[in-house]
């Protein structure tokens, strides 16, 4: 049960930080009888002969999300003719339509998980106890999807890369992450380039990758070999745990099989959402990153997930992208070409039905030497910098809709067009990031400044989404952030102007549907159907999440209109909640699975609903047992009742130790009280109180986190002036 209750606290915080799972509602009500769930759950795994890896029910279900809109060559178009461009979305998809009026626009979705509760659970199980085994088989020059790991200590006799069983989630945050990918593979050409010496910069994906990769590969013995998997552990796998593997693969085969398009001759796929999908996807390409580091020697080799960063050192002969790729066959073995589909493809022979498949399209390679190289190289980082940047800054009223971000959004090139071709900066990827720019921005104010004080700006923003978001041809690239903008419409109470989003988004996928053909095609759109059903649970989570808590009666007939309005996007289905949305804003609140941290509340000391949910200490597991009690001392200490605990003890975004020291001044000097409360309330490994000579000036000292060295911000000149 404390292996239960610790995969629990892990799938919470996973899922709840995954855009493409609206699950909350779903952790919500599993929690109310949280201990009951997980010793049902705790029967079917201990089960003599497990019927859960094969039922459909217990495993859940799918959605689809969009990959994006393909529009098709415009037929009769020559080289001389002049580029027009309309500066209105909404005319120039009429435009587009007009023009390719013969062969129609296509969309491509992907399947991701719809999984119940427990299976959720399952997953994290799964990561916690075997899959931080193989993530430990992996090599630095991996960025994506890492587990969160400890530092090792000499006093306490911990090796270095310990698995952080007791951190909030499994994995470390996703922007560091990217940023080192990237920021090293930048530093690495720039050296070479000041050094005088010519460099080719190689970025590639692999294809739906997760939807090409075959699980069974886990426990085959020549996968173990490569991967090292007993050298790395000091072990091989038991028993049990190859049993536990086994019936994992088994049930993501079931989900599999539920898909629309599903292919019993090609590979199996693994779910996109859950947490044990990443790992299994992760380490499939072990051998590939050691064999380019042993035998392409490069200048830097960087893996984030199936994004690949290569820098080798030009010695003359790469004089073209073949004789590139030529190299690369040549020295990878795995790797071959396929040349009747111009494909690079990776086939390992414990993985043969998995199809790893480096499209030329997404290819992008450089040859970079000398000043202009280095020019080159400028105008590739400052054009990530210059919106990447804005998240420095404090948000300017009247500068949202003409800030980078934004011109970002309205500018109309297409990714190829891009100066930046290291690929992950594309014209989309931009688009993508301005817009979650922009949302932070307006996050930030939201946080800070009462409703009523920018009535105006909010509405302009708005009316900048709805030009240039909520159209045909953004909608689908931008769906992500489309709960998000919701969301903040509710949480400002601009119901009026939240109807206008929602019937904006109805009106857009009404002309999608008309007038887009899905590829690959499915029968009784399956796909369409799929993401609809997708797009109403994130959009109704989002009004729920959002709902102010300290709400007025006339709300809830907004709201409920706000709900009809979402499930009138696809009457095919039923309403997919029938609470009312202060019941359930109420219940996510003290879940600590709403729009505003539970956290919140106890800093700010502001408005919160009234809950009758309590937690039966006694029926809890000794070790979340102990956690409970140093978390009810420590609510003793604030003068809050017990009835706060459960959302401390299972939180999605926890205290940290500056808040803990806001809270109760008194832990600034008594570090003994701040290491127990902080490891209680985080997770977060504490280490020994430091004291002696080295600390004479300053008295003891407590390290708490990962110290960082600080940087300068980038384009400081500029911010300065």
């Amino acid at each position: 049960m404390e292996s239960l209750y610790l995969a629990y606290r892990k799938a919470k915080v996973d899922v709840f930080h995954e855009r493409s799972q609206p699950m909350a509602e779903a952790f919500c009500e599993y929690e109310k009888s949280l201990h009951a769930n997980l010793s049902a759950l705790a029967t079917h795994l201990q089960a003599k002969n497990p019927k859960w890896p094969t039922d459909a029910t217990f495993i859940g279900g799918f959605g689809f999300i969009p990959k994006g809109i393909t529009l098709p060559t415009i037929p009769g178009k020559s080289s001389g003719e002049p580029h027009f461009s309309l500066s209105d979305p909404e005319e120039a998809w009429k435009y587009q339509l007009k023009r390719c009026a013969k062969e129609k626009p296509t969309v491509e979705f992907r399947p991701v998980a719809h999984f119940s509760v427990d299976m959720y659970v399952i997953c994290a199980l799964w990561v916690n106890l075997i899959g931080h085994m193989y993530d430990a088989c992996l090599d630095d020059c991996v960025h994506g999807s890492r587990l969160r790991r400890l530092r090792g200590d000499a006093n306490l006799r911990r090796p270095s890369g310990q698995y952080h069983e007791q951190a909030p989630g499994s994995f470390q945050p996703y922007f560091y992450c990217y940023r080192e990918w990237r920021a090293r593979g930048l530093k690495a050409i720039r050296h070479e380039l000041n050094k005088r010496r010519r460099v080719v910069a190689l970025t590639m994906d692999l294809t739906a990758f997760y939807h090409n990769v075959d699980p069974q590969f886990l426990l085959d013995a020549r996968f173990l070999t490569k991967a090292r998997f007993q050298q790395t552990n000091g072990r091989d796998l038991s028993n049990n745990e190859r049993r536990f593997t086994s019936q994992l693969v088994k049930a993501f085969t079931t989900w599999a099989t539920m898909v629309p398009g599903f292919d019993a001759a090609g590979p199996t796929g693994v779910p996109v959402g859950p947490s044990a999908p990443r790992i299994i996807a992760n380490v499939l390409l072990v051998e590939f990153d050691r064999l380019v580091l042993r035998h392409l020697a490069p200048i830097y080799y960087g893996r984030y997930v199936d994004d690949i960063f290569l820098v080798l050192r030009d010695t003359g002969n790469f004089t073209s992208a073949d004789r590139i790729v030529s190299h690369l066959t040549r020295r990878i073995t795995p790797l071959t070409l396929n040349a009747d589909r111009n494909e690079l493809q990776l086939v390992f022979p414990y993985a043969a039905k998995s199809q790893l498949i480096f499209k030329t399209e997404k290819q992008r390679v450089f040859l970079l030497a000398g000043e202009i190289g280095k020019d080159l190289l400028d105008a590739i980082e400052s054009k990530i910098d210059e919106v990447s940047s804005e998240w420095r800054l404090l948000p300017n009223l009247d500068d949202l809709e003409r800030s980078p971000a934004a011109r970002v959004l309205t500018a109309a090139k297409k990714s190829n067009e891009d100066a930046d071709a290291l690929r992950k900066a594309d014209g989309l990827s931009l688009r993508r990031l301005g817009f979650s720019l922009l949302l932070r921005s307006i996050n930030a104010l939201v946080r800070d400044l009462p409703p009523t004080e920018w009535v105006s700006d909010r509405r302009r923003f708005y009316r900048f989404a709805s030009r240039h978001v909520l159209t045909p041809l953004r909608l689908m690239d931008l769906h992500d952030y489309l709960p998000r903008l919701l969301g903040l419409a509710v949480a400002c109470r601009d119901w009026t102007d939240a109807r206008k989003i929602v019937a904006r988004i109805g009106a857009a996928i009404t002309s999608l549907r008309a007038n887009v053909v899905v590829q690959p095609p499915t029968k009784s759109n399956e796909q369409w159907d799929g993401y609809l059903r997708h797009l109403k649970r994130s959009l109704l989570e989002a009004v729920v999440c959002s709902y102010p808590l300290d709400h007025k009666a006339t709300m809830s007939i907004s709201a409920d209109r706000l709900v009809e309005d979402i499930n009138s996007i696809s009457p095919d289905f039923d309403d997919l909640f029938a609470q009312s949305c202060p019941e359930r804003a109420n219940d996510l609140f003290w879940s600590d699975l709403s729009r505003t941290p539970f956290k919140d509340v106890l800093l700010d000391k502001k408005y919160r609903p009234i809950t009758t949910r309590t937690l039966d200490v006694s029926a809890l597991p000794p070790g979340r047992r102990e956690r409970a009690e140093i978390i009810s001392h420590f609510l003793s200490k604030l003068g809050e009742s017990i009835e706060t605990l459960a959302p401390l003890l299972f939180p999605t975004r926890p205290l940290g130790a500056p808040e803990v020291t806001e809270l109760c001044p008194e832990t600034a000097e008594n570090l003994t009280l701040l290491r127990d409360w902080v490891h209680a309330l985080r997770g977060t490994w504490v280490g020994p109180i430091s004291t002696g000579e080295n600390n004479a000036k300053n008295g003891d000292v407590i390290e708490i986190g990962i110290v960082r060295k600080k940087r300068r911000p980038n384009r400081a000149d500029k911010l300065l002036d």
